[in-house]
């Protein structure tokens, strides 16, 4: 899991040119909120 969050950070970091400012805060608070979802996930279990 910790891979796939630094493939996933290394990726919106790579191409910033690429992603609006705007859609860049939308990936970033949807990859908060699966990162998130998945430590209350690990937690509750």
């Amino acid at each position: 899991m910790i891979r796939v969050s630094e493939m996933v950070f290394d990726q919106l970091f790579d191409c910033p040119k690429k992603i609006s400012s705007g859609e860049k805060v939308v990936v970033v608070f949807s990859m908060f909120f699966v990162l998130v979802s998945v430590g209350v996930f690990l937690i509750e279990n």
